[in-house]
This record gives structure tokens, sequence and C-alpha cells, in this order.
């Protein structure tokens, strides 16, 4: 059996790619200013008094927290793997408390306009889909909506 030229042009592409892949349509489609609607830290739910105000602005590969437009912490992201409606991700801070610090995280696809992202702690193992934060874990899972312009 032959294949098509173009086939092979596709595989060997797929093979030869950079490692890591290329991840540019998964940096567009969570671009935007996002609220948040839930949020458990070390296991335990946090009231809706503790975040209200509190979102998340994602542009390019770039993440900011904000709360009542003061700046709370910020620093880039950068997608390892997406497998599904899990997206795989490092989160390095340049600003806020943990500057200079690379917490392993995951986003969650809940629907288009909504994640739940699960941040793990620097020298731990990244978060996995579906799991349910321990209390004393020591991660936040924050569950975001988009915000219409």
């Amino acid at each position: 059996m032959t294949l098509p030229a173009t086939t092979v042009v596709l595989v060997l592409a797929r093979l030869l790619a950079p490692a890591g892949g290329d991840f540019s349509a998964e940096y567009r489609k969570a671009e935007g200013r996002w609220r948040v609607t839930a949020m458990t830290m070390n296991g335990e739910e946090i009231p809706t008094e503790g975040f209200k105000d509190l979102r998340i602005v994602l542009a390019g590969k770039s993440v900011k927290a904000t709360q009542a437009d003061e700046v709370l912490a910020g620093g880039t992201y950068k997608v390892v793997s997406v497998t599904g409606k899990a997206v795989a991700f490092d989160l390095t801070m340049s600003a806020g408390p943990d500057t200079g610090k690379t917490f392993p995280a995951l986003n969650e696809w809940l629907g288009d306009d909504e994640l739940r992202t699960t941040i793990g702690q620097p020298g731990k193992p990244r978060p996995k889909p579906g799991a349910t934060p321990e209390k004393g874990d020591r991660q936040a899972v924050f569950v975001i909506r988009r915000e219409k312009k």
C-alpha cells in the first residue's frame, strides 16, 4: 500500500514538530476576562464573599488576577498538553507574593465559556482531571465563567 504524499508530509511534520507542540489555538480559545464563580482552597470551599469581584484576565500567554480593579497577582502560563477538554499548563508568577514560582496546573473546559482551574504547589504533581481537592492538599480550585463584552 502506498500512502499519498500529503499524508506522509503531515505525519513527518507531526513527528518533527518541536517538543510541546503548537498550542496557539488553545491560548486564543482561553483569552478574555473571566469572573470567578466558585473557589476551593486547601480542600475547603470559600464563601462567595471571599472572591467577590475576583477576575482572571487571560491575554496571549499572560494571566492576571484582579479584585475591584487592583492587580493581586500576575504571570505567564505555558500549555504543556491538551487531552480532550483537559489542558495541562505551568503557571509562572511574575507579580504578587509568589513571584518567581512555577505552579503545575490544569484547566478543564466545562463549556465554551466555563473552566475549572486547579493549581497545585511547586514541586508537586500536576492535578488530575476530575480530581476532588482534599483538605490539606494546598491546591486552589477556581470555577470561572467568561464575561461577555
